[in-house]
């Protein structure tokens, strides 16, 4: 799936929520990852942002429903929160390479969600 984030500016803090439908039978998310890098060719190590979230609160975010469930209610929901120290570090108006993976209790892993970010100038 491709997607965009975008409406905010350098400096500002940001959450960022995503939700994945049709999670795996009988497994959960167990965790998500937000990586933000110039380009999409750029190695993982280049990253401007590196965001790892659980079902356990932390700065940088919640997995806050793991997807449990049949049918329907297999949708796992969570979502990042961008500092404004890791905003500030993005050009306004350029568009950057974003990533969401997530992993599953039965250690599968995937990406669900790609495309590009862009903070607009102030």
């Amino acid at each position: 799936m491709s997607g965009r984030i975008h409406g905010f500016s350098p400096g500002d803090t940001v959450r960022v929520t995503r939700i994945v439908r049709n999670t795996p039978d009988a497994q959960t998310v167990t965790q998500a990852e937000l990586i933000v890098k110039p380009t999409r060719d750029d190695l993982d190590s280049a990253a401007v942002m590196t965001l790892l979230v659980t079902p356990t609160a932390s700065a940088a975010g919640q997995v806050t429903n793991t997807g449990s469930g049949l049918g329907s209610a297999r949708r796992a929901q969570f979502h990042f929160t961008l500092t404004s120290v890791q905003t500030a570090l993005l050009v306004a108006d350029a568009d950057y390479y974003f990533r969401v993976r997530v992993w599953t209790s039965g250690n599968e892993r995937g990406t669900v969600e790609s495309g590009f970010m862009t903070a607009d100038a102030g």
